[in-house]
């Protein structure tokens, strides 16, 4: 995991486990099923509990952190 993603990903889980426990309760409401997740930034919680999750997110930042993602589309040059 990259510096970057890491520290951002620690200032997300400040409080340890809350935000798998959110995805965990949602799972529960839902079921085993493939999920969208607009947004995430660098939250990947939805994948420890979902097995198909597609993560959508328009915020520039976001592309810094792609390499965690080794199948996630890379952004067009100039965009």
């Amino acid at each position: 995991m990259r510096d970057a993603t890491r520290r951002l990903w620690k200032l997300q889980d400040r409080h340890p486990g809350d935000r798998l426990r959110l995805v965990a309760a949602v799972a529960e409401f839902i079921g085993d099923t493939p999920v969208l997740y607009p947004g995430s930034f660098v939250d990947v919680a939805p994948s420890f509990v979902f097995d198909n999750v597609t993560y959508v997110d328009s915020d520039r930042q976001a592309a810094r952190h792609r390499g965690v993602c080794t199948s996630c589309p890379q952004p067009e040059k100039g965009g």
